[in-house]
């Protein structure tokens, strides 16, 4: 299933790529979203891993937990970071793919994710997908919301 999403902020993309490389961001974005967050920089980007209450609907599966690995690395080019997001859904068969991107807009920065993600289990992937985009997309759009508060007290 396709996901696009795109966030601005009132920021220069060197201000909003330090923001999003900045592993004391995440633990502030992620706050209330997830039972465990480990972030760590890493030379061009974050990685996270994250550990959440599992649905009914996969606990069968995953047992009590989804644990998360997030991985985004970015390169620099003419002021903008473009670069691989991976999301891998731990035993759950389920990943995100994408790219992650950070540049001017008209007046600020535009940060934009857009990806694949899947869940390859016969039969009932696709339903657990539908229902797993709305929360991903959830959390993608809090991010943005936390990043405007950060931005306003950094």
């Amino acid at each position: 299933m396709r996901i696009d999403i795109s966030h601005h902020y009132d920021a220069s993309p060197a201000t909003v790529h330090a923001m999003l490389s900045d592993p004391a961001f995440w633990q502030y974005a992620l706050e209330g979203q997830a039972d465990s967050v480990s972030v760590n920089a890493t030379p061009d980007g974050v990685s996270m891993q994250l550990g959440a209450k599992a649905p009914s609907q996969v606990r069968a599966i995953t047992g009590d937990t989804l644990q998360f690995t997030l991985a985004v690395n970015w390169e620099q080019g003419d002021g903008i970071w473009s670069g691989p997001i991976e999301i891998d859904a731990g035993k759950l068969p389920g990943s995100f793919t994408g790219t992650s991107t950070i540049g001017p807009d008209a007046s600020g920065t535009k940060v934009t994710y857009g990806g694949d993600f899947t869940i390859k289990i016969p039969l009932v992937g696709g339903k657990i997908e539908q229902k797993a985009v709305p929360y991903m997309t959830a959390v993608l759009n809090g991010q943005q919301a936390k990043g405007v508060e950060w931005l306003a007290a950094h």
